[in-house]
Parts: C-alpha cells; structure tokens; sequence
C-alpha cells in the first residue's frame, strides 16, 4: 500500500473555528441532501461508447432533426469522460434543445470516469517529494486563498433529471405502501425540473438566499462548494490514505489528481434521503455516513483546486439509497476587475427508491431503483455591496411534486 501524502498533523493545522465545523457529524453545509418523489425503474438497455465513437456518431448524422438525434442519444452510455471542451463544441454543432440535454445527461453520466487515454499525459510521475509539495499548497489554498475571496453573490442553476417511468397510481393503496406488482413504463433520463437560487458568500461564509419557502431539486445536491466541503475533503483525506493517482490534460495545461478512500467511522460524507414510506403512510428521513472514494484535481504549480469527485461506497441494498456521486469543477471567475477560482459547475447523482422492505425481505422483492441527475451551474457573479440587490429564492419553472417530508427517524 502506497504512504499517504497527507498526514493528520498537516490538516489539523486549518484553522480551528474550522476543524471544529468538519468534525462535526450534525454539520450542515456539506450534507448531501435526497429529495426524491417516487421510486421507478428505468429498463432501458444503453449501447456503450467512447468518446471517439460518439464523435463518430454525431459526424454521421448532420441531417439528423434535434428529436432523432436526441432519441438516438439516449440509448448510449459512455465508458470514458467527456470533458467540457468538447461538449461546448457539440452543443455548437448541434444547438437543438432535446439534443444539448442529451449531450448533457451523457456528460454529466460520464464525470466520474477516467478521461480518455489522450487526454492522459505520458509523463512520469512526480517523485513523493514534489507529490507533498502539491498537497502542501492545495492545503494552503483551502486555509488561506478561499477565505480571501471578496464578497459576492452568485445565481445557482439547477436542472433535474430522472429516469422515472410512469407508475399506475391505482395499484397503490391509501397509505402509498409499496406493491410489488405496480405496471412500470420505463422512460429514460428526462429533464422534470429547472431551479434558480442566489447564493451568497460573505465574510467567508456561504448563504443561500431562501426566499419564499419553496421547493427545489429533486434528487442529490450538495452545498458547501465555495470552501466547507474542500475542508472536509482534505480532513477525510489525511484519514483515506492520499495518494498519487495520475496526470490530466486540463485546458490550460497539465493537471495533478490524487485519491484517496475513507472508512465509515472516519467519513463526513453524510447521506440524507428524504423520505421512506413506513407501512402506516408516514414518511422519515434516511441519514448514514458513507464511506466514500474521493478524487481531487488541482494545479501542479499552485496547489489550486479544479475539481472535486466524491463517490459513496458504503451503499447498499437493503438501504433505500445505493448510489451518491457528486463532482464540484471549479474555474476562474471575474469579480471587480480581477479573476478568482470559483465553483462553476456541480454534478450530483442518486440511484434510490422511496421505500424499503421489511427486514429479511427477498431481493426481488425490493421497490425499483429511480435514477436522479442534478446538473448545476453556477452563473452571473457580481460583487455584493450594501446596494446590491439579491435575487429571491427558489424559482420553480416546471413544478415537480415534492414529498412533504415533515418527521424525523427517532
């Protein structure tokens, strides 16, 4: 086994106000927030691809209306990263809206893949000296560089997919218990929603403006992206064994990713699925701390964070939530005439189920799996001063149905 880059010693010297937050099983800003409404399966088969396949795939069809190229998209998968370059280019070539979506579910499904093998650079590995140097200024740039960030406020963009088939109502009962033999009518991947937020940072701290009380994405979110969920990445990971993983072609050069693994018993990954369904109708939150497989990509000459993946791998059946993934990608941004690394996109993805069978249960027994895609964009930066104006809360455009999640487990 490789030795960790990152001790507990070097971590532990954030600063403590902070350490305190991050231990903290009951904090807030980095919990991972499930909001699904109902439990469907989706039992699409899709094709798998490369990224040079689907190239091949969109060249052969420059005829194709927006409906048959976004109908044809939708039954591939890909096995290799697509990066955000090359999808800016598709959405130029092909700028039908079925079919920018499509590129984006692709996209988003493919951002916690390895990229493909040109995008690799075939040089050597840093030797462990240079390796610590690295990490030395990612936990500089964590402590220090994100706390010097003016205050401002940004507009986050949340566009929500999901992979929910139509269920026949009728074959549920009053209580909304499970039955197993409800008629599904699988559907794939399909936007249900788009949500605007402002979110403020200020004083180094985050703030979303909440508004009206209303509801906002479906699905797995995540907070936290200017600085409190860095901080806890890197306290995880001087208990995940840090270690080297490989070099990336990035747009504006070459870029440095390690990776690391936390247990359970040290993870701050927290879980929260909102809502099972008891047999007697009630719904209750599910909350776990997962463990959990991390990647973090910054920039080999000034220890700056580009990209953050965290993958759960303490889920399993017979929880009602197997899967939760999110990638935060960060780029410059210009505030008052000068450019800071700001979050930009975030990309966060569930497969759950509303309910869970009764202890014991057969596994063919279990409720269908829903898949759930957030995709996120962090847009339309500005300096806050006293006169600014922050925009109102959630701005629901195509209403879901939300649970009316309102009891607690005991």
């Amino acid at each position: 086994m490789e030795k960790s880059l990152l001790s507990p010693d070097v971590v532990l010297r954030l600063p403590l106000k902070r350490i305190a937050v991050l231990q903290s099983r009951g904090m807030r800003q980095v919990a991972v927030l499930l909001l699904l409404a109902g439990s469907n399966l989706s039992c699409v088969a899709a094709k798998p691809v490369t990224v040079e396949q689907l190239e091949q795939i969109l060249a052969a069809t420059p005829g194709a209306s927006d409906v048959q190229m976004a109908a044809q998209l939708s039954d591939l998968v890909l096995i290799e990263r697509l990066s955000a370059a090359r999808l800016s280019r598709y959405e130029t070539d092909f700028p039908g809206p079925r079919t920018r979506q499509a590129l984006t579910v692709l996209a988003d499904m493919s951002a916690f893949l390895n990229p493909p093998g040109e995008e690799i650079p075939a040089i050597a590995r840093p030797d462990p000296k240079a390796q610590r140097e690295m990490i030395a200024l990612t936990v500089n740039y964590v402590n220090q560089t994100m706390h010097q960030l003016p205050n401002f406020f940004a507009t986050r963009v949340t566009v929500s997919f999901q992979d929910n088939p139509s269920l026949d109502e009728s074959r549920r009962d009053n209580n909304r218990s499970f039955v197993p033999d409800l008629l599904i009518i699988s559907k794939p991947l399909h936007s249900v929603g788009r949500y605007s937020v402002a979110v403020l940072y200020r004083g180094g701290r985050e703030v979303v403006h909440a508004g009206t009380v209303q509801p906002g994405p479906q699905g797995l979110t995540t907070s936290g992206e200017f600085g409190p969920i860095l901080g806890t990445a890197l306290l995880d990971a001087a208990q995940g064994n840090l270690v080297w993983s490989r070099w990336e072609q990035g747009a504006a050069g070459q870029e440095a990713v390690f990776r690391f693994s936390v247990p359970a018993e040290k993870s701050h990954y927290e879980v929260s699925y909102c809502c099972i369904l008891k047999v007697n109708g009630d719904r209750v939150y599910y909350r776990q701390f997962s463990a959990y497989d991390g990647e973090i990509t910054i920039d080999p000459s000034n220890g700056t964070v580009l990209r953050l993946s965290l993958k759960a791998t303490g889920l399993k059946r017979p929880d009602p939530i197997v899967k939760a993934n999110i990638v935060v990608e960060y780029g410059p941004v210009e505030l008052g005439g000068r450019t800071y690394i700001c979050p930009v996109k975030g990309i966060a993805v569930s497969l759950a189920s509303e309910t869970r069978p009764l202890f014991g249960g057969r596994e063919e027994d279990f409720p269908p799996l829903q898949t759930s895609l957030n995709d996120v964009v962090f847009e339309q930066y500005h300096l806050y001063r006293a006169s600014s104006h922050v925009l109102p809360g959630f701005s629901e455009e195509q209403p879901p149905n939300p649970p009316n999640a309102n009891k607690t487990p005991d």
